[in-house]
């Protein structure tokens, strides 16, 4: 009786102990298996005849299925009782000789009064981060370029089996193949032409992407998890350079990045997995004013680990419901840790506020939560990053739990100009000068409002049928101002007073 999750080597296991015995395996998937109990003891029967006629070993793959439960009447009476497996294994008994039974989770089987068959269990688990990244190592030997710190950090991404990674890269191959063999021609590229088009694909999203990165991509597609359900996926679209912030809150991000990279060399070849029986994940909390880079940070961050970025919606995961909230964050982390993505927690103070003193269930229960979420942050060997407009709002014991806390800090003038010349497309028709040291200067905006300004201004300049200019610009100042409810005088503009339309 062996179980383990797809891939992970049953039928592999059972091939080798057949070949060592010099019989053949002949196994039956039992999801193709008829529904109803006649025609199913016929196929079995049918099965059994086959392997002794060929001397093989038969094995039942998915054994699992054959537990659904009773289907009821329209009265909501017990119509049938599924009982394939009780009778698959009465006809077992009568087989003489070594079987096996493939399940992906662990299933107990009761076997007939007075059987003879004697089950041995064995569990195939799912290969630690050290077993993984020799797994990709060694399938990768010899067709693809894989040096060691890719292969660990592949390790490190993704939770697959020996056969899902078998099946990346596998799939990756046919995809090289497919970039190396036309470019619309029909004739074969030249390999240091594709090796050079591998490395501008490193540097550029939209270029082509070298082997590691096919390998992220190939493995994403395959990887099949439900965190859409309760979360978003952001592209990760900026980089390092798109940062206008100081430099010790970029070191941070930098920090915990290489934590989470090099996690295996700290905790698994150093050792201090003993010494960290609970804490092994990477957590940061971003606290700050709206649109000061909190949400960029995290897709820079995703962009520079190739990993998934998620930003988890509250209102589909908190619920009234005694325990609902529980099970919800704990499906997340479970589906995000197949692929280790990050979990993005926005406006986290909903969930993570200051514990309320107990003064009834209610207060009882959503204290639980956030001691509940700690804990599965605290678990998931992956990042975690929760974000605050109100740091003051976080409780204290929540805090001390997290290992980075970034601080963002509202942009002084010199940051703001960098943000004003930053969010202008190189595409964009401008007419005349930008005057971005007095735009930086007047108006005390974040990253966030700058933005919404500027694509304001290209709305009506293209309404209009012309460039950008300062007059677009002063419009849609006015307008952001008037959104946030902020007073703007017209003395404010100065030498662009007249663009005024308050």
């Amino acid at each position: 009786m062996v179980h383990g999750p797809p891939g992970s080597g049953k039928t592999f296991l059972a091939g080798q102990a057949c070949e060592a015995i010099g019989k053949p395996l002949l196994e039956w998937d039992l999801r193709d298996a008829p529904a109803e109990e006649g025609p199913f003891l016929e196929a079995v029967d049918r099965l059994l005849l086959e392997a002794k006629l060929r001397a093989a070993v038969p094995a039942f793959d998915r054994i699992n299925v054959l537990e659904r439960p009773a289907s009821e009447g329209s009265s909501g009476d017990r119509r049938s009782e599924d009982r394939r497996l009780e009778r698959l294994l009465e006809r077992l008994d009568a087989w003489r000789g070594l079987l096996f039974l493939f399940a992906e989770e662990e299933t107990k089987v009761k076997l007939p009064p007075s059987s003879s068959m004697v089950v041995v269990p064995l569990a195939l688990d799912m290969p630690d981060i050290g077993e993984r990244r020799r797994l990709w190592a060694d399938m990768a030997e010899g067709t693809l370029r894989l040096p060691p710190e890719d292969a660990e950090a592949l390790a490190g991404r993704f939770l697959l089996t020996p056969g899902q990674i078998e099946a990346v890269i596998e799939e990756m191959r046919k995809t090289a193949d497919w970039r190396r063999t036309a470019d619309g021609t029909g004739q074969t590229v030249d390999p240091g032409q594709a090796d050079k088009r591998d490395q501008a694909g490193a540097s550029h999203p939209g270029g082509a992407a070298s082997e590691p990165q096919l390998l992220y991509q190939t493995a994403y597609r395959l990887i099949q998890h439900r965190l859409r359900e309760k979360a978003t996926k952001l592209e990760p679209k900026f980089g390092w350079d798109d940062l206008v912030l100081p430099p010790d809150t970029v070191q941070l991000l930098r920090r915990a990045c290489d934590r989470v990279h090099y996690r295996h060399t700290v905790l698994h070849e150093w050792g201090f997995e003993s010494k960290l029986p609970y804490g092994k994940g990477t957590s940061m909390l971003f606290t700050g004013p709206p649109g000061t880079g909190k949400t960029m940070s995290a897709m820079v961050m995703a962009r520079e680990m190739n990993a998934e970025l998620y930003r988890v919606d509250l209102s589909r995961v908190v619920s009234k419901y005694v325990g609902e909230t529980e099970k919800n964050l704990s499906e997340i982390f479970d589906q995000a840790r197949l692929s280790g993505a990050i979990l993005f927690f926005d406006e986290a103070d909903a969930l993570f506020g200051k514990r309320s003193e107990v003064k009834d269930a209610h207060d009882k229960y959503a204290n639980m939560e956030t001691s509940y979420l700690l804990q599965k942050m605290e678990e998931y060997d992956g990042l975690t990053i929760l974000a605050s407009n109100f740091s003051q709002n976080l409780d204290d014991a929540f805090t001390r739990r997290i290992p980075f806390i970034v601080k963002y800090p509202f942009p002084d003038a010199v940051q703001r100009e960098q943000l004003w010349r930053s969010v202008f497309p190189k595409k964009l028709p401008v007419q005349g000068d930008i005057d971005f040291p007095f735009l930086a200067q007047a108006f005390e905006l974040s990253g966030g409002p700058i933005k919404n300004v500027v694509v304001t201004a290209a709305f009506l300049a293209a309404s209009e049928g012309v460039p950008v200019s300062m007059k677009q610009i002063i419009e849609g100042v006015v307008q952001e101002y008037k959104k946030t409810g902020k007073v703007l005088l017209r003395d404010r503009l100065g030498a662009y007073a007249n663009y005024w339309k308050g």
